[in-house]
Order: structure tokens, then C-alpha cells, then sequence
């Protein structure tokens, strides 16, 4: 595999790996969260859901601009949250939906079914904001930015001399 090739994969890969550690974290706490308000405290699921939505989608903000696409460049924080705001929102109907159809469309209410129309939103939501937050929030990689030091070229024209050879040997 050419060296380029290989350099976007391991890239992408990396990549991947983070916004899925992000998002791992994020769904645990969505799952978490989510049970807590619809079955304990007796909020309306789909309350409890874009409750849920809002709080992760801060916590997945902060998780992907500082690391799953630190290396990619974005348009400043403030357009950086407008556009993550805008995607988290539209996202909230990939979330939403599922839960609003096992509810209100199917009429099951137990949590076994509004725990996996959660998992169906969830999923949904999380394929749709991946690929709006790499191609629209964080658009460009970063020239600037490396995410292994960078060695010189020759090591040892930055070698310094031993103490006390002055250029002669000993």
C-alpha cells in the first residue's frame, strides 16, 4: 500500500476511533440519563430524550473539537458551535423518531421498546452528526496542525556536542 494511502487510512482510522470513544462515553450517559428521567422520575420519554440529546451533544462538542477532529480545522468557536448546534439539532429527529413511532405510532410504552427505538435513534443520530461534523463543522484538515512529532530529517545535525569536544577528538 502506497505510503499516502497508508497515512489516510491509519488518519481515518484513528479518527473513527475517537468519535466512537466520544460517542461511547456519550451513550452511556444518554442511556443512563434517559432511564433515569422517563422510568424513575416519570418525564414524558420523548422529553426525556431531548433532554438527554442536549446534554450529550455539549458533552460530544467539547469531546470532538478537542480531540476526535482536533487535527481538522473549523471556522472559529463561534461558528463552529452554530454549526454543531444546527447538526446536533436536525439530528435530534434521527433520535427522536424512533421513539415517537414505537410510541405513538406502534402505542408500546414498556421500556424494552423505548430502549431499542432509543439504540435505533441513537445509531441514526450518530451516522448523521459524524458525517456533518467531519465534511461541515471541522470541513478541512488542519496544514498546521501534526498529530505525531515531527523528527529532523539528518538526527544528528541537531545532536549537540559532547561536553568538552570542542570539534577535536580526545
Amino acid at each position: 500500500m502506497p505510503f499516502v494511502a497508508r497515512v489516510l487510512r491509519h488518519r481515518l482510522t484513528a479518527e473513527l476511533a475517537t468519535f466512537g470513544l466520544v460517542g461511547g462515553i456519550c451513550l452511556v450517559t444518554d442511556i443512563v440519563l434517559f432511564n433515569v428521567l422517563a422510568f424513575g422520575l416519570g418525564v414524558n420519554p420523548v422529553l426525556a430524550k431531548a433532554v438527554t440529546m442536549l446534554v450529550t451533544g455539549t458533552m460530544a462538542f467539547i469531546g470532538h473539537r478537542k480531540v476526535t477532529f482536533r487535527h481538522r480545522k473549523g471556522a472559529g468557536l463561534g461558528r463552529e458551535v452554530v454549526l454543531f448546534t444546527t447538526v446536533t439539532a436536525a439530528s435530534l429527529v434521527c433520535g427522536l423518531a424512533p421513539i415517537w413511532l414505537v410510541r405513538s405510532g406502534l402505542d408500546h410504552t414498556g421500556p424494552l421498546w423505548l430502549n431499542a427505538a432509543n439504540l435505533v435513534g441513537i445509531a441514526l443520530g450518530s451516522v448523521v452528526r459524524y458525517l456533518a461534523y467531519r465534511h461541515v463543522v471541522w470541513g478541512e484538515d488542519d496544514p498546521t496542525h501534526t498529530s505525531q512529532p515531527t523528527e529532523p530529517a539528518d538526527p544528528s545535525a541537531t545532536a549537540s556536542p559532547a561536553p568538552g569536544a570542542a570539534g577535536s577528538a580526545r
